[in-house]
């Protein structure tokens, strides 16, 4: 009592803090834990020993304990060393969030692994694409087994559980009857589960599903993403449209060519415009139709039409009849665009902050952000309209790349020529304006597009990469058609899943609890009686800290990230936490470079759709809030748009807000206008029990989708060759090969391997080449008769079969087949005449003229393996050094087209050839298309 009244200013509470901890459990009972506290330099709080009995007496349970309390550094490794290495020895397992797995991981393997303690960690990362084997389930089963009796403790993702679950129901349907058995015996394991951070482990939105069967295209697919494409054009060139949206959204200024963003801001203001807003986009629509829907100018007018597309009380009934089926469709799609609110879910989205595009993924659809900057790993959206909406904003907004720009113009310059110009003149319309003379004189026209022109690529990328009418191109032929393809069955994991345990040993904590009214039913939230104040510590730490700015916007109608720390730098702020994703655009290196003061003060960020828990986590990252931190809020215009600042509580009353619409959007089903229909939903299921179907808000369905790994069928084209006569070889004395201490020697006819490439079109860009002393003789470069029209020798190139070494000069013969023949007979004679071995040896190796006949594929595999027998070095006293020399390997390997660069002198030697060739011609593009790295 006397240290609480003598407790004041800020060093005072954290240090009252620590003098009232106490020891309230037995070290009898729990040695480990005196072990872990000697070990890591801390004392148990009683709140923390209170959480931790509580999950050990109750399974079942999730508690919640606010941020910094020690949930994972402190309760999680005192639930390890109470659980594992148990008589029952029961399998434990933490499922930790993806995102944090890998900290978590290194925190237990140096805390408990790597210390007295000696408990051992384990990971078992599970996707789709891994291929089981019986041997492989046996080891897993092995390792669980293990990990159990040595008091070891399994971190997986929920993803990683969730996947071998449906690995097993996906062998089921495949017939693998053996790996299933298998599976269910690790799958019945006896364990027990601890969730970190369950509110967000078990949220509802989480599922993960495998995709089943052949993938189909999406019905309608053409008229869907058409149709996406045809309203973000009217909203694109629409003034109107724009100043009735004026007062409730943000937009964006851009250059002539690129989409103006528009982003809209939810509220009471824009639901009661957005009827006007519908009904004004189609109007504008129907007036300038696209090409595909020019038909849409007969409607124009037409209310029954009208009403079917803009209203979803409407139904096909109000259609005119004769409308053709096709025209149906996509009236259909229209109306799901429209009517359904589709255009405007996604239009209230924020680019780069809940979706985007994951250029580092092989799948180019947009995907949903965890935070900002942050795409999600695996996740994708579920439903496939908000999907194309999204991707097409995404890119209008980042622009292409330099190969999705090439691939727009092989795609357009693949099409009809009228179809080339029609497409054409648009894109060139809408970018010219910026264009100086120069530039528009040699792209004016699509006749004058040269793919293979570098330059003239640059100047297409400049001026089209940002172009709405490429973008829209380039997406609807190159990326919907292939990325957008359905199944026709899926397998489905959820929640539910992750909390179902044989036996009901499952607990769990977090620092928030909004989610507990959603857990799934094989847990409940019970916090503790003397926790129950949790949120609302958290509160008051927030209202205690009245700071309070509300941004304006720029020029340009945005709010910059610059703008934002600019505001915390002139505060003198130690950290800011931007739980409202203001800085979204800037990566953490441009920020940091402009942070540069740094005071015990922290500033939190505050944006639209910041639900409560997001706020809370973030607040909760400043760990000395109340005992000598203070924090400050900065909010975007369009967070609290309209109101009256009041600070702190109508930000806890807008993410309080946002939290029960993120809520029911998510659990889905009927809002509340539709009172009649729960009424009549009630007492039909009084009555059937079933009977009436619910629509169900599904625009923001999220799920993680396992594909299966795909075999690559590469398409083989048989090639016409035009006909062509053969070249007669002419004969010579291949029996000086063995003894001739040179080529000159032989007194015939040779090429090199420049003189080759100058016949070729591949090479023929090559006018340099080191002297590696590699020649051709007449009758392997010469294969056919090329009388007056000169041909290229691509396609009748020899393959390099057999070579003769001359180690006195330093010289490689290539051979053709008819060659090499002739002079294997002639190495075989001398090798068996009368004369003895010794003699020969000893004659070559005083005149140095031991030549070698070499096999290439003999030479080369016995460069790269050294394996003993391929290369000649029992039939003399020695190997050549040249046939151990890289460069004349790696020339011939060039020449004949083989990039498998096993060894780092042949990696090398390469690099240094295309150097030399790069220095001495300027153009080495042929020779660095086969380098391997």
């Amino acid at each position: 009592m006397f240290l609480e009244a003598e407790a004041k200013g800020q060093v005072y509470p954290l240090l009252l803090q620590e003098l009232l901890v106490f020891r309230c459990w037995r070290v009898e009972e729990h040695p480990e834990w005196l072990v872990f506290e000697v070990e890591e330099g801390l004392q148990i709080r009683p709140v923390q020993y209170e959480v931790a009995r509580k999950l050990i007496k109750d399974p079942g349970c999730v508690v919640q304990l606010n941020m910094g309390e020690g949930k994972t550094r402190v309760i999680l490794p005192m639930l390890i060393l109470h659980w594992a290495g148990k008589g029952d020895q029961r399998l434990l397992r933490i499922t930790a969030l993806t995102s944090l797995i890998n900290e978590l991981f290194d925190f237990l393997h140096r805390h408990l692994c790597a210390s007295v303690l000696q408990r051992k960690v384990f990971l078992l990362p599970f996707h789709r694409d891994v291929l089981l084997t019986v041997e492989d389930v046996k080891v897993m089963i092995s390792s669980m087994k293990f990990c159990s009796r040595s008091g070891g403790v399994l971190l997986v993702a929920p993803e990683h559980r969730l996947s071998l679950q449906l690995k097993w129901h996906e062998l089921r349907l495949q017939g693998e009857d053996t790996l299933c058995d298998l599976l269910n015996q690790f799958l019945a394991l006896p364990s027990r589960d601890c969730l970190d951070e369950s509110d967000e482990v078990l949220r509802h939105k989480y599922q993960l599903i495998y995709a089943v069967g052949s993938p189909i295209p999406l019905p309608e697919g053409p008229d869907r993403w058409n149709a996406a494409t045809a309203l973000l054009r009217v909203l694109h060139k629409s003034n109107r449209l724009r100043n009735l949206l004026s007062a409730t959204s943000v937009t964006g200024n851009g250059d002539c060519e690129a989409f103006k963003s528009l982003r809209l801001v939810p509220g009471a203001e824009l639901n009661a415009v957005m009827p006007r807003v519908r009904v004004a986009i189609l109007e504008d629509l129907m007036e300038d139709p696209p090409y595909d829907f020019a038909w849409l100018k007969n409607f124009q007018g037409d209310s029954s039409v009208i009403r079917f597309l803009t209203s979803p009380e409407e139904d096909d009934k109000t259609l005119p009849e004769g409308i053709p089926q096709d025209r149906i469709l996509a009236m259909l799609a229209f109306r799901g665009l429209i009517a359904c609110s589709v255009l405007e879910h996604c239009l209230t989205k924020r680019h780069s902050v809940e979706y985007g595009i994951r250029r580092s993924h092989g799948k180019r659809l947009a995907v949903p952000y965890r935070a900002s900057n942050t795409p999600s790993e695996r996740s994708e959206f579920g439903h496939p309209d908000c999907a194309i909406l999204l991707t097409l904003l995404s890119y209008f907004s980042d622009g292409l790349s330099q190969s999705e720009l090439r691939q727009a113009f092989e795609t357009l310059l693949a099409c009809d020529e009228s179809i080339q110009e029609s497409h054409y003149d648009v894109w060139f319309r809408l970018s010219c304006e910026r264009m100086p003379e120069e530039d528009r004189a040699c792209v004016e026209r699509v006749s004058m597009v040269d793919l293979s022109n570098e330059n003239q690529l640059d100047v297409l990328y400049e001026y089209f990469h940002m172009n709405f009418e490429t973008i829209a191109f380039w997406v609807c032929h190159c990326l919907f058609p292939c990325e957008t393809s359905q199944y026709p069955q899926k397998l489905l994991a959820n929640a539910w899943h992750l909390a179902q345990n044989p036996d009901g040993l499952v607990g769990g904590f977090s620092g928030t609890d909004d989610n507990h009214r959603a857990l799934p039913l094989q847990v409940t939230q019970q916090n503790l009686a003397t926790l129950s104040g949790t949120n609302g510590k958290m509160v008051k730490i927030i209202l205690d800290n009245p700071e309070f700015q509300n941004l304006e916007v720029g020029d340009d109608g945005n709010l910059h990230w610059k703008q934002v720390l600019q505001t915390a730098a002139s505060r003198g702020v130690a950290a800011l936490i931007d739980c409202g994703a203001l800085t979204a655009g800037a990566s953490n290196s441009e920020i940091a470079r402009e942070l540069l003061e740094f005071l015990a003060e922290g500033k939190v960020t505050v944006g639209p759709k910041c639900s409560k828990d997001k706020l809370m986590q973030a607040v909760g990252r400043m760990r000395q809030l109340g005992k000598g931190q203070s924090l400050e809020f900065i909010s975007s215009p369009e967070a609290l748009k309209h109101e009256q600042c009041d600070g702190p509580f109508l930000v806890l009353q807008r993410s309080l807000q946002s939290t029960f619409l993120n809520g029911r959007a998510g659990l889905g089903g009927p809002d509340d206008s539709d009172g009649a229909l729960l009424n009549e939903i009630m007492r039909r299921s009084e009555s059937y029990g079933a009977g009436v179907r619910v629509t169900a808000n599904v625009l923001d369905e999220e799920y993680e989708r396992e594909l299966e790994v795909e075999k690559e069928v590469e398409k083989e084209v048989e090639k016409q060759l035009p006909s062509v006569q053969p070249n007669h070889e002419e004969d010579w004395n291949t029996a000086q090969l063995p003894i001739s201490r040179s080529i000159r020697d032989l007194g015939i006819e040779v090429v090199t391997l420049l003189t080759i490439f100058g016949s070729t079109v591949s090479l023929k860009g090559i006018k340099a080449w080191p002297n590696t002393a590699i020649f051709a003789t007449k009758n392997f470069h010469q294969t056919i008769l090329m009388h007056k029209k000169r041909l290229n020798l691509d396609d009748y190139l020899r393959p390099v079969d057999a070579l003769v070494v001359f180690p006195a000069s330093g010289e490689v013969l290539l051979l053709s087949e008819r060659e090499a023949d002739s002079a294997l007979e002639a190495f075989w004679n001398r090798s068996n005449s009368s004369e003895s071995f010794f003699s020969k040896w000893w004659k070559a190796k005083s005149y140095n003229t031991q030549n070698f006949f070499i096999n290439w594929a003999l030479w080369r595999n016995g460069f790269l393996s050294k394996l003993p027998g391929l290369l000649p070095t029992d039939a003399v006293s020695g190997l050549p050094d040249l046939l151990q020399d890289a460069s004349r390997l790696v020339s011939i390997q060039v020449f004949m087209g083989d990039t498998r660069f096993k060894e780092e002198a042949q990696k090398k030697e390469l690099q240094d050839l295309v150097t030399f060739v790069d220095r001495s011609c300027g153009d080495a593009r042929a020779i660095k298309e086969l380098e391997p790295w």
